[in-house]
């Protein structure tokens, strides 16, 4: 599983074809108007069961993958780290493996919750560090790691 983050965050699940926009019926809701230069129905993003994710661009302003403008109409490769520029908007997306954090879960439960993670292959930690994308959790308790998550992520 990906993460794909900027304004907002996705996950984004293999074998699934993503339409990125600023229409309310997109997959990804890019928040932006037409002067943004993102359009309704701006791309696709294709993450493929292999682990391949192909950005196709459909858009009448262009796509920027690390300051490089992609050539509209062709898939082109889109790897872990690359920044994304949606048209003529100033922020930038990201993509990142998902790492999730298993706190506060304890005896079946966290043993059910961890078959399902390696089950998706997904990399997890017992413990929160600065990698985690997530953090799942049975219960939430206001404590410091809570409040670092909040204020070190972009949720």
């Amino acid at each position: 599983m990906l993460v794909l983050s900027g304004t907002h965050t996705y996950y984004l699940i293999p074998g699934a074809d993503y339409i990125i926009g600023r229409k309310t019926d997109s997959d990804v809701l890019i928040p932006a108007s037409s002067l943004d230069g993102v359009s309704r129905h701006h791309g696709r993003l294709s993450y493929h069961i292999n682990g391949e994710l192909l950005y196709t661009d459909t858009s009448q302003y262009g796509t920027y993958v690390n300051t490089k403008k992609i050539t509209n109409g062709l898939s082109t490769a889109i790897n872990k780290g690359n920044n994304i520029r949606f048209g003529q908007q100033t922020n930038s997306w990201v993509v990142e493996e998902a790492n999730l954090s298993v706190s506060n879960i304890q005896g079946k439960e966290k043993a059910e919750v961890l078959g399902k993670v390696r089950k998706l292959n997904l990399k997890y930690s017992n413990t929160w560090n600065r990698s985690c994308t997530t953090l799942i959790m049975s219960q939430i308790s206001v404590t410091v790691k809570v409040f670092y998550f909040k204020y070190t992520s972009n949720v």
